[in-house]
C-alpha cells in the first residue's frame, strides 16, 4: 500500500478537516477538540459554550457517583419475587441468561419485544421496571438525558458529527458500538432528499478513513502506539462506515470500503495475537474485516484473492468464538464456491452450517437464519436437488415476529436478498419465466428500478440472472432481453466489478449465439470489453 504525503491512500484522498491532525493518541481533550474543530467547519456561531456541552450531551452512562455502571435494582427485585433465576427469564424471552445479566446490571438496555415480553411476563409496566428511558436511550445512548434544544440545532442532523462521536466516546462493548452506527444511519436514511444523501456518504467516508488519520494505522504493519482500547473502538466504528459504504453505487466507494478495512488488518492481527484481554473482541473485528475483503475482493480483485480472505473470515470467528460471525463466514464462502463454479463445495461449505445451527442454545438472529437457509436452497437447487424446504425455513425466518437485539453490520441480509435468492432458485431449476416473475417482485422489469431495497452490486445480479431467465424462456423477446443485459453491463462497468462483469458476458456470449448476426447486438459489443 503506498501513501503520498497529501495523506492519500492508493490514490484515494483521505478527507481533511481542518483542526484533526494525526496523533499517536487522543486524550479526551484533543477528542473534544477533534469533534468541536470539525463541527465549526460546517456550523456558523460556534461558540465556546457550545464546545463545553456537546460531547456530554451526545452520549452519557449510566453511572453511579463512584463511576461504576448502575444496577436496575427494581428489575432484579421483579425477578426475585417470581423466585425465578436469570436462566429461567431468559427462556421465557428467548435469549440466553447472560443477556438478562446485563440488563440487570445496567450493561445494556432491552427494546422491542424484549422490553414487551419483560413487561408481559413480570406483569409490570415500563416505569415500573425503571426501564422507561429505554425510548430516548435507543435514540440518544444508553443512560442519556434527551439532547438539549440548542445543541440538537448544532449537532442534531449532523451526520458526520454523530459518527465521528461514536469513534470516541466509551460504549459498554464494540457490538453496541456497532448497533448505535446503524441506528444513526437507519435514522438518517429517512431523509431521502439529495443534501442528505450527500452528506451520508461524506459522514461514512470521514469515518471510513478516521483510523488512518487520529491512530496512524498502515496496511504494510502493526501500528499499536494508542491504548489498544482505543484502536478497537475506532476500527469498530470504521468498519461499520466501510460495510455502509460497500452498498453504495460508486466504484469509489467501494474501493474505499475495501481499502481502507486493509489498512486496519495488520494492527487488529497484532492485537488478536499478543493480547489476551483483547484477543476475542478484536478477532470478532478482524473477522468482520475479512468477511468485508472476502465480497468486495470478488468485486475488485478476483475469486481467488477474494477465497485467501474468506478462509481469513472464517479463522477469526473460530477465534472469536462468533457463532453469527462464523455462520456468516461459511455463507459467504459458499458463494465464493458458487461463483467459482464449484457448486457441490458451494453445497458442502453451506451445509456445514447446520449442525452449528442446532448447537446454538439462545435464538439466533431472523436474517442470519433466512440468509443460512436460503442459500442452502439456492446451492442444492444448483446441484440439482429439491430446495423446498430450505426456502420455507428461509421465509418463515424472515418474517417471523422475533425482533433483533443487535443490529450486525455484517449481515447482509435483507427481504430483497431473500427474493433475489428465490428468482435463482427457480433459475438453477431451469423454471425461467417462474424466475422472472419472482425477480420483478424485486426490480421493476419496465424502469428496473428497485421495488424492495439492496445493495447497487446486489441489483445488477439480479439484472444478469433476468437477462439469463429471457434468454433460456419460452417465450424469447430479444427487445426484453436486451433492456436487461445493456443495464446489467452498465452497472457493472460503474461499480468495475469483475464478478458482475463476468456475468454479463455470459449472457452476451449466449445472445450471440441466439441471434447470431443481429445488428443491434454487434452494437453493444464494445460494452463487453474489460475496462
Amino acid at each position: 500500500m503506498i501513501y503520498s504525503k497529501d495523506n492519500s491512500l492508493a490514490g484515494i484522498r483521505v478527507p481533511r478537516t481542518p483542526g484533526i491532525m494525526p496523533s499517536s493518541s487522543l486524550n479526551s481533550a484533543s477528542c473534544l477538540h477533534l469533534l468541536c474543530s470539525f463541527a465549526a467547519t460546517r456550523h456558523t456561531g460556534w461558540t465556546k459554550r457550545n464546545r463545553a456541552v456537546i460531547i456530554p450531551l451526545i452520549y452519557v452512562r449510566r453511572i453511579d457517583k463512584n463511576g461504576g455502571v448502575m444496577e436496575r435494582k427494581k428489575l432484579i427485585r421483579a425477578r426475585t419475587r417470581k423466585h425465578w433465576t436469570q436462566a429461567e427469564v431468559a427462556a421465557k424471552i428467548g435469549v440466553d441468561d447472560n443477556t438478562v445479566y446485563r440488563w440487570e446490571h445496567g450493561l445494556s438496555i432491552p427494546y422491542g419485544y424484549n422490553l414487551r415480553q419483560l413487561c408481559e411476563i413480570y406483569e409490570m409496566t415500563v416505569a415500573e421496571l425503571d426501564l422507561d428511558q429505554g425510548e430516548d436511550e435507543a435514540k440518544h445512548g444508553e443512560g442519556a438525558p434527551p439532547i438539549a434544544a440548542e445543541t440538537h440545532d448544532l449537532i442534531g442532523n449532523d451526520l458526520t458529527m454523530r459518527l465521528l462521536a461514536l469513534a470516541f466516546i466509551p460504549h459498554r462493548n464494540l457490538l453496541e458500538l456497532q448497533d448505535r452506527l446503524t441506528l444513526i444511519i437507519e435514522e438518517h436514511d429517512m431523509n431521502t432528499s439529495d443534501d442528505a444523501q450527500i452528506s451520508r456518504r461524506d459522514a461514512l467516508r470521514r469515518l471510513a478513513t478516521l483510523p488512518l488519520l487520529t491512530l496512524k494505522l498502515n496496511a504494510s504493519q502493526p501500528v499499536l502506539h494508542s491504548p489498544v482500547r482505543d484502536i478497537l473502538t475506532q476500527c469498530a466504528a470504521s468498519i461499520g462506515a466501510c460495510w455502509e459504504l460497500s452498498k453504495g453505487d460508486d466504484e469509489a466507494d467501494l474501493t474505499l470500503a475495501f481499502k481502507g478495512v486493509s489498512v486496519y488488518m495488520p494492527t487488529l492481527k497484532a492485537i488478536v495475537k499478543d493480547s489476551l484481554q483483547h484477543h476475542k473482541e478484536a478477532a470478532s473485528l478482524a473477522g468482520q474485516g475479512s468477511l468485508l475483503k472476502t465480497m468486495l475482493g470478488w468485486h475488485l480483485e478476483g475469486l481467488n484473492e477474494a477465497a485467501v480472505y474468506a478462509q481469513d473470515a472464517v479463522t477469526y470467528a473460530r477465534e472469536a468464538e462468533d457463532g453469527a460471525l462464523l455462520l456468516s463466514s461459511l455463507d459467504y464462502q459458499a458463494w465464493l464456491h458458487y461463483y467459482s463454479n464449484r457448486s457441490k463445495q458451494a453445497q458442502s461449505t453451506i451445509e456445514q452450517a447446520l449442525p452449528l445451527l442446532k448447537e446454538f442454545k439462545t435464538p439466533l438472529p431472523p436474517r442470519l437464519l433466512g440468509g443460512i437457509y436460503s442459500t442452502i436452497a439456492l446451492m442444492r437447487a444448483k446441484n440439482g436437488l429439491r430446495a423446498i424446504v430450505p426456502l420455507r425455513q428461509a421465509a418463515e425466518a424472515f418474517f417471523g415476529a422475533q425482533e433483533e437485539e443487535h443490529r450486525f453490520v455484517y449481515m447482509d441480509y435483507t427481504k430483497g436478498d431473500l427474493v433475489l435468492n428465490d428468482g435463482m432458485v427457480h433459475y438453477q431449476q431451469g423454471d425461467h419465466d417462474k424466475a422472472l416473475d419472482s425477480l420483478s417482485q424485486l426490480i421493476d422489469p419496465e424502469t428496473l428500478a428497485l421495488k424492495i431495497a439492496l445493495p447497487e452490486r446486489s441489483r445488477i445480479e439480479g439484472l444478469n440472472i433476468m437477462t439469463l431467465a429471457s434468454l433460456k424462456s419460452s417465450k424469447k423477446d430479444m427487445e426484453r432481453t436486451l433492456h436487461f443485459w445493456k443495464t446489467a453491463v452498465q452497472g457493472s462497468r460503474a461499480l468495475q466489478s469483475e464478478q458482475r462483469f463476468k456475468e454479463s458476458l455470459v449472457g452476451y456470449e449466449i445472445m450471440e449465439s441466439v441471434w447470431s448476426g443481429e445488428r443491434r447486438i454487434i452494437e453493444l459489443r464494445d460494452l463487453a470489453i474489460h475496462w
